[in-house]
């Protein structure tokens, strides 16, 4: 289905957990609702006074969080659109919002990882750690943990439920994007070619960062290479 609404430009999406939603965000200003797979309106949620280019829903489906370029967050009811709240006052440099766990929204903005209290829109702390600015935040699937990638070179295991790093380890080249499978069982370090898929243990980022990539290339089943998938030999190339 081509879904049309937004008029101009759709900047955003993000599917609805347990609901067959698509909300996405534009330069219309809007936050919209459609239907999947039918692609039929579903709602529209207006407030922002300029460009929405980011959302994130929360892992029962029941709220949804949109950012817009003027720096406000704002917080919806799901399925009804009903606004909830409005964070404000935030710096330039948002890159990525996600639900986290107990009610939790986490920012990633500038060099610092922001956690807010959904419910009252404040600030619960601030996680600091990278050196400079955030690219890329992700959490496991059961909300335990986030990993997150700066243009520092550096890629944190962040526990969301002491709010402390675990550990942290260094690439030569900026790691563009990381990702967690659905089985928490290894999570991905994109830099650019080859993409690394690391078995998932916390203890295991105590390693110095070339001693993890060798465990890495060992333990993996595959390495995606030049958009290829190539099966690792025991010597990792």
């Amino acid at each position: 289905a081509v879904l049309r609404g937004h008029g101009r430009r759709a900047t955003t999406a993000q599917f609805v957990p347990g609901r067959k939603l698509l909300a996405t965000g534009g330069s219309d200003r809007m936050v919209r609702l459609w239907r999947v797979p039918g692609g039929q309106s579903a709602g529209v949620l207006s407030g922002h006074t300029s460009t929405v280019y980011l959302v994130a829903t929360s892992s029962d489906g029941k709220q949804l969080a949109s950012t817009a370029s003027n720096q406000r967050v704002r917080i919806w009811s799901l399925p009804d659109g009903k606004p909830l709240r409005v964070i404000k006052g935030l710096p330039r440099g948002i890159e990525t919002i996600v639900f986290g766990p107990g009610r939790r929204l986490l920012m990633a903005v500038g060099s610092d990882l922001r956690v807010y209290d959904v419910d009252t829109g404040k600030r619960v702390t601030t996680l600091r750690g990278h050196r400079s600015e955030i690219v890329r935040l992700h959490t496991t699937r059961d909300k335990r943990y986030a990993i997150t990638s700066g243009r520092d070179n550096r890629v944190f295991l962040w526990d969301l439920k002491t709010l402390q790093p675990v550990q942290h380890t260094r690439f030569d080249i900026l790691p563009l994007a990381v990702a967690m499978s659905s089985d928490h069982r290894r999570f991905a370090v994109g830099t650019g070619v080859p993409l690394y898929l690391f078995p998932f243990e916390p203890t295991l980022w105590k390693q110095a960062p070339r001693e993890l990539l060798q465990r890495a290339e060992k333990t993996a089943d595959l390495r995606l290479d030049r958009f290829r998938l190539v099966p690792l030999t025991s010597s990792g190339k």
